[in-house]
């Protein structure tokens, strides 16, 4: 099987993490099988798989702490203490494709803009994905929604240059 060239695979994974997220989000433990699927479908389509697992398991392990650390100071609740299974998921998929999204952007990491357009894109990628969650009725703010929504677009404005260093 030919790989595909860099611009449809780029487009593929992004489709493949759309399509988790909403399996995930909304069938949430319903939809770990068939996104078990797509990962396994995005990890076969990789090109470059050196490195992989270390930056994976970098940013799925910063993630699962910082989900935890939302729920352990009430930012974010679930239905019990725990994450449930579907997010954990969720950060396995998002780990994945991350590294890819960052490499895209990576001529903006280089120039004098982007220090406020990549922080900016983290917070809004942040606001957008936990809003949508909440939206939806799967984490429910523990505080008002405005300061849960800001506290993790804040967090996410920091954190989305910082997963750049993970990057080999």
């Amino acid at each position: 099987m030919t790989k595909p060239q860099p611009t449809k695979l780029f487009l593929m994974n992004l489709l493949i993490f759309k399509l988790s997220w909403l399996l995930l989000v909304v069938g949430q433990d319903n939809g770990l099988v068939p996104a078990i699927v797509l990962f396994i479908i995005n990890v076969i389509l990789l090109p470059q798989k050196k490195n992989l697992w270390k930056v994976c398991s970098i940013i799925f392990l910063g993630g699962i702490c910082l989900d935890s650390f939302w729920v352990y100071v009430g930012i974010i609740q679930f239905s019990n203490d725990w994450l449930p299974s579907w997010l954990i998921m969720l950060w396995l998929v998002f780990s994945l494709n991350l590294p890819q999204w960052l490499n895209k952007l990576e001529p903006t990491f280089n120039k004098p803009i982007g220090i406020v357009v990549v922080p900016l894109i983290g917070g809004l990628l942040g606001f957008i994905g936990y809003g949508a969650a909440w939206f939806l009725g799967v984490l429910n703010p523990g505080y008002s929604v405005i300061i849960t929504l800001a506290a993790i677009t804040t967090a996410w404005a920091f954190l989305f240059p910082l997963l750049r260093l993970s990057l080999p």
